[in-house]
């Protein structure tokens, strides 16, 4: 990465030049979107799609501050 240069520029201008600019754009959104949404959802299932002893251990220590999280996640 060049100095000064954000995490998927260089994508970006790569969808740009592959796929014009309106479609290019759109494309890297979206892909930046999913990335978003995959660590959200590894981080959910770590959580929460575990054991019922797991939902009753995070229910009894901190209950409101889970589902919090939950409900954000």
């Amino acid at each position: 990465m060049v100095a000064g240069e954000r995490p998927g520029d260089r994508e970006h201008d790569e969808y740009l030049k592959a796929m014009g600019p309106e479609l290019g754009a759109a494309f890297h959104a979206l892909s930046d979107d999913l990335v978003w949404l995959h660590m959200w959802w590894a981080m959910y299932r770590q959580l929460f799609a575990g054991s019922s002893a797991r939902i009753d251990l995070l229910n009894e220590t901190a209950g409101s501050f889970f589902c919090m999280v939950q409900n954000t996640l």
